[in-house]
Order: structure tokens, then sequence, then C-alpha cells
């Protein structure tokens, strides 16, 4: 298969000889959407099903035959599709970034952007393509610079000016809410939709990224609703816009640094000496890291060591191996499932 070209989505019984092949195409195709078909009211292959999606084995699964292939059929292989344009298509850059060698601050700015799901490009102040950009449009600008879309410059910007420049709120817009929700990972996202949707004057503030560390998730399998798992950046997007759709109010690049109760009202105040006014406080900050505490490790961290990474920062680690991950190998050993075994 490492000949054929480019494998988005792959499709076996999962009682047949070929279900061993489909699980070997992450070997040679790591982003394959990998489809289990199965015979509609078949129970016996409950227990492999459960035990493959489980082992990342398969992505999606389907019943067969299908009377309807637009009702049955197509959602899954299109939410496959998508799934692996994601990670395989080229996205709409909407920041180029320029910083030098090893200051790692660009790199932070960009990791942030794809946290909150910003395509965005990096690009080392000594490459051909920063060189250019530096000779170019980002001349004589502080660096780390950032190229916007639209050819809007920043020198060094803060991801709360970055924030505001890519048109996301970063101010609150009401004098007075009903319920203010600090932290906007599932928790508090659930909180902005639930509390919107019964007509509450709700504002959700996050510091960092929307979807907390949950948005770093490759795939998050115990969520209600999401029957083959979620990436934790998409559950963070439908999450945040079903909130906003509901009426709910985003807050972002803001830390909440104090609270305090004037009358009937409770206040925060944000970084910037902003302030909340409302009359209910919800307090979902999620986890914080416990981090070694080792001088020379920190020093490293942004540069190889990551605390819940963004997916940008795994793909300029994409060089040497470091951990070798276990791929599934064809043969008739009687270990592993369908014939195949671990090397």
């Amino acid at each position: 298969m490492a000949g054929l070209g480019p494998i988005a989505v792959a499709l076996a019984p999962i009682r047949s000889e070929e279900f061993a092949a489909l699980i070997a195409v992450r070997n040679s195709h790591p982003a394959a959407r990998r489809i289990a078909v199965v015979d509609v009211g078949d129970v016996s292959v409950a227990a492999d099903l459960s035990r493959a999606l489980t082992l990342s084995q398969v992505d999606y699964y389907v019943g067969q035959p299908w009377a309807s292939p637009e009702e049955e059929l197509y959602p899954v292989v299109g939410e496959a599709l998508r799934a692996w344009a994601y990670d395989e298509q080229p996205r709409f850059a909407k920041a180029t970034v320029v910083d030098t060698p090893g200051s790692g601050r660009g790199e932070q700015l960009v990791g942030w952007l794809g946290r909150n799901g910003v395509a965005a490009g990096f690009h080392s102040s000594d490459s051909a393509e920063g060189q250019d950009l530096r000779a170019g449009p980002l001349a004589g600008l502080q660096l780390p610079s950032a190229l916007l879309w639209d050819g809007r410059r920043l020198g060094n910007p803060a991801e709360v000016e970055l924030a505001e420049e890519l048109g996301a709120r970063t101010r609150p817009e009401r004098d007075l809410y009903d319920v203010a929700i600090v932290g906007a990972g599932p928790a508090g996202l659930a909180a902005g939709v639930y509390s919107a949707s019964e007509g509450l004057h709700a504002v959700v503030i996050e510091e960092y990224a929307v979807g907390g560390q949950a948005g770093t998730s490759a795939k998050i399998r115990n969520y209600l609703g999401f029957p083959w798992g979620v990436r934790g950046a998409d559950l963070a997007a439908q999450a945040s816009r079903q909130a906003e759709q509901m009426g709910a109010e985003f807050v972002v690049a803001r830390r909440a640094v104090d609270l305090r109760v004037d009358g009937d009202e409770r206040v925060l105040t944000l970084t910037g000496d902003d302030t909340v006014r409302c009359s209910c406080v919800v307090l979902a900050g999620g986890v914080s890291y416990r981090r070694l505490g080792v001088t020379s490790v920190d020093g490293l961290i942004g540069h190889g060591v990551f605390y819940g990474a963004a997916a940008s920062e795994a793909q300029t680690m994409g060089g040497p191996a470091c951990l070798r991950p276990r791929r599934w190998e064809l043969g008739r050993t009687g270990r592993g499932p369908a014939g195949c075994r671990w090397r």
C-alpha cells in the first residue's frame, strides 16, 4: 500500500481477511480513516468492535446492507473525509509569523492560534521564506512579527492584540450579566450553552484557548453524543459556536484576577483592568499541569518539552522520532486481532 497515492478512507468487513489489512493501513498512510463494516443486527461483533475502537484500530463503523446510502453510508464516509482533509489538506492561513531561531515566542503565538482554531504559518527569520517576508511586507517590524491574511502587519504582538486584530472579542460589552463563566473548557462551554439557552445574559471568559486542555486531545471518546469519539479541537469549535448561537458572549485572551462582592452583584476584574459585573459566577478553571520543576527542563518548554501540546507543535517536532509507536504488521502469528502482530 505504500506505493499507492494518498489514501483518505479505507473500509473492510470486520469479519473478513481484509480486516487485518484495514488495521495495517495506518503503517503507510497514518492519516487514513478506517471504517469497519458490520452486518446489520450482528450483535456478536460488539465486543470486537468496541476493542477495535478503543485501541484506535478503526475510526468509524457502518452497518450493511445500506438500502439508502444517502442516509446510512454517506454521512459516515463524509465525516471520515472531513477529518482526513483537516489533517492532510492545506488550510487557509489567517496569519504568518516570523521569529528568530530559538526564540520560542513566535512558535508560542502560532501554537496559541492553533489552539483557538486559527490556521497560522511559521517561518524562522533565517529561512528563505522568513528572509523574503522580512525584506518585504514585514520589513522594519520587531520580531516576532505577524502578517495577517489581509496584509495587516504586527510587530511583537501580545495575544490580546493579535486576538483583536483577528476579530475576537477581548472586552465585555454589557454593563451587567446574569452569569459570568470563568474558563472555556468543556465545563465552561456547557455552562455557556445551557445558561444562554435559558435566556440568561452569559459571558464566558477564557485566558488562553477555547476548549481548554481538552482542545489538545487527539480523540475524546467519553463525551456524550460522539459515539466514535471527537477531536478535542472539534469539540471546542462546535461547543463554542453553539454557545454563541444561543447568545453567550466570549471574552478571550483575558484572565480573571480578582472576584469581589458589591451588594447583590459579583465583580470580576480582568487583566487590563476591565471589570465584569454579574449576578452569578461559575468557576470552571479546569486543570493546571504539575510541572517537573527542573530548571534545565523548564528552559526547554516550547522547544521540545510541552505541557498540553497543540497540533502545530506536533508538526514542528515531526522530524527525528523520540517515541516510536508500535505498528501492526500482517502475519499469521496467532497474536493480535485478525492475524496481526505488534512490532
